[in-house]
């Protein structure tokens, strides 16, 4: 788009790619609004460039508003907010929702198993290789895992918090491009980008009906906090520190779920049990979000150079004395090498087809 001249949308529908926005030269439906309201609603082939960088200072301004006020560091974190948002309509969105949603119960199923009866190791569905000679499978979580219900279709407790990286093929379908189940991070931008997008363009999200993300928040800090026993029990999220890039974004998760965000060190761990380190004594720990890669949790029994872990952090977990998410090990599945064998661990341990496909992947 050159400065003061007209952008011809046409120009970027490329032939062999999806054009999210155009569909043979028109305009995708659930995209009209968003152009309505920042555009020229007369000539899509002239937009008006100055109401877009109006409304591009307002979201850079509040973007680094909401960092300043919730986080108290000055905005220097890595992500940008793009001014304007990525719109999915309902039918996709469903149909995206329940791939994801069975991948994650895969994936559960998966870590699960690798962790405790290694049964598809056993069977030779999985060659142990894939497993044994991957750095992020790692013995001391045997045994680690959480208490969950199990069973063919249901989850086991190892992932409770996962992410993926998605990608369009030409034709328009999705393709999942990575599984993150180590210790995923984005939740704090998300939730910045949601509140920014919502104070920036308020008529329309109202009016396009835009699904909410709150309850999902709601629910995240709920099953944290159901973990303790009494009112003095803490559930907190376990971070790297100010020096690691994901920081400013924990921090304003953490403000926003009414969660503490501590660092190894903040911990202490006695006779199994894991306490928070206050001015008023130690406290108890019963759940933990995890956002520090599993060989540095505890150099006790992991890497033993670490500074971000908590000695004894692990057999608490163990014991079945705090929660972990996720669980120790976790990013044994976030291997590439897996996708190829996804669609029948699909059928194994689900007994489904696998609904979101991965990208095309061999084990040589």
């Amino acid at each position: 788009m050159a400065p003061g001249g007209p952008l011809d949308v046409r120009a970027h529908e490329l032939p062999g790619h999806f054009s999210e926005v155009l569909d043979q030269g028109a305009l995708r439906p659930h995209w009209q609004g968003l152009f309505n309201d920042l555009l020229d609603p007369s000539a899509l082939a002239a937009p008006s460039l100055e109401r877009l960088r109006q409304h591009d200072a307002q979201v850079r301004n509040l973007h680094d508003e909401e960092t300043l006020s919730s986080v108290g560091a000055a905005p220097d974190q890595p992500w940008k907010l793009d001014a304007l948002p990525f719109i999915l309509p309902a039918a996709d969105w469903r149909n995206l929702e329940r791939g994801i949603l069975q991948r994650a119960r895969l994936l559960d199923r998966l870590v699960h198993d690798l962790y405790s009866e290694q049964s598809l190791l056993v069977s030779g569905v999985l060659p142990p290789a894939l497993t044994f000679a991957n750095p992020s499978f790692l013995l001391p979580g045997c045994g680690a895992l959480p208490a969950g219900t199990g069973g063919a279709a249901r989850p086991s407790g190892a992932l409770s918090l996962l992410a993926f990286d998605l990608g369009r093929s030409p034709d328009g379908a999705w393709w999942v491009l990575n599984n993150r189940t180590e210790a995923p991070t984005g939740l704090g931008y998300a939730l910045q980008n949601r509140i920014v997008m919502a104070r920036s363009l308020a008529r329309l999200m109202s009016e396009l009906n835009v699904e909410r993300v709150a309850g999902f928040f709601q629910r995240l800090g709920d099953a944290l906090q159901l973990h303790g026993s009494d009112e003095d029990d803490l559930a907190a999220l376990l971070t790297e520190g100010p020096g690691a890039d994901s920081y400013s974004e924990l921090a304003y998760l953490g403000r926003y779920l009414g969660l503490p965000v501590i660092e190894g060190d903040d911990l202490t761990v006695r006779g199994g049990d894991v306490f928070l380190k206050t001015l008023e004594g130690l406290k108890p720990v019963r759940a933990l979000a995890r956002f520090v890669r599993s060989e540095l949790c505890d150099p006790l029994e992991l890497k033993s150079t670490s500074l971000h872990g908590t000695p004894g952090l692990l057999d608490a977990a163990r014991r079945g004395r705090t929660l972990l998410t996720n669980t120790i090990g976790s990013g044994v599945v976030e291997n590439d090498a897996i996708m190829g064998f996804l669609p029948g661990l699909a059928e194994r341990l689900l007994g489904e087809s696998l609904l979101l496909p991965s990208v095309a992947t061999w084990w040589c």
